[in-house]
């Protein structure tokens, strides 16, 4: 929480859905992206780069791992 409000948060990984903006295979590791949400009530927005992409064949999602840039 201390780190939400002092805007250190960070994430470290992101599960993609497909989407219009966001297509499987639109991105590789070494990308930087924007990654925007609600964290709590906070609003946040903050740039992240993909170093490694993960897909599960079973749920199908794709997990991205992610470091702050």
């Amino acid at each position: 929480m201390l780190e939400t409000l002092t805007g250190q948060a960070g994430i470290q990984e992101l599960v993609v859905v497909d989407h219009p903006n966001a297509r499987y295979g639109s991105y590789e590791p070494g990308d930087e992206i924007q990654v925007l949400g609600d964290m709590g009530w906070v609003r946040s927005g903050m740039w992240v780069r993909i170093q490694e992409i993960t897909a599960d064949v079973d749920s199908g999602d794709i997990r991205l791992q992610v470091v702050m840039v």
